[in-house]
């Protein structure tokens, strides 16, 4: 891929608002046109009921790439799986095509889940399992307020479909090149989610970045630079 214009669709992660891209479209290069996507704040929307909204911000007539945080990546997948006109990449930021984790601890969160979620994220919460322990405080409070303003009954409902999602056979459809980016201090996405996308897609680039699972949030440059690579030589 040359240094002409292609647009970068970005899929946001489990809050759904798009807001937290910031300064990761700060560090791309002005070749890449980013255009955000955001999920609606207060309806219990589905996968399903998700797909069509994404195809609908599909550019029709010009080159774009894909690029999914984490609950996004089944969307991504699956709309790449139907090789839409003019996708030329896809990226997958601590992405998983089934649950994340599949212990005890899942179960147990999915049931208390509703108490978890009507209450603020608490400070330490958000540092051990997002944005790392040594995060700056504006970044852990950008990230604790915009969680804060999706209702709580939607959090729920989008950790719960993460625990049922599996995009295997979507995978094995995919066609364009498909870089996985991953945190090395990630807590809540694990090797092991990439290693079952090799498994289904040997040709899956890794990129290692230096942060936790909030990775475009905690790295911006990092991982612009590494994405930038990707569709440098795509």
């Amino acid at each position: 891929m040359n240094d002409g214009a292609i647009k970068l669709l970005l899929l946001p992660g489990m809050d759904g608002t798009g807001d937290l891209f910031a300064d990761f479209i700060g560090a791309l290069p002005t070749w890449i046109v980013p255009c955000v996507l955001s999920y609606p704040r207060d309806e219990k929307l589905t996968y399903d009921e998700l797909a069509p909204y994404v195809k609908s911000a599909l550019p029709s007539d010009e080159p774009f790439v894909l690029l999914a945080e984490s609950y996004s990546t089944h969307l991504a997948v699956r709309i790449a799986a139907e090789c839409p006109t003019g996708l030329r990449a896809v990226v997958l930021c601590a992405g998983f095509v089934s649950p994340p984790r599949h212990d005890v601890l899942s179960s147990l969160v999915s049931v208390l889940a509703p108490l978890l979620f009507s209450f603020k994220m608490p400070e330490r919460a958000c540092r051990s399992f997002l944005v790392g322990r040594t995060a700056p405080e504006k970044l852990v409070d950008i990230v604790r307020s915009t969680v804060s303003r999706v209702s709580p009954g939607v959090l729920v409902h989008r950790f719960r479909s993460v625990l049922s999602c599996n995009s295997k056979h979507e995978l094995s459809n995919v066609s364009v090149p498909l870089l996985y980016v991953a945190g090395t201090e990630d807590r809540l996405v694990t090797k092991i989610s990439f290693e079952q996308i090799k498994g289904v897609k040997p040709a899956a680039l890794f990129a290692n970045v230096q942060a936790p699972h909030l990775i475009l949030q905690s790295n911006p440059r990092e991982a612009a630079a590494v994405i930038v690579e990707f569709l440098h030589k795509t």
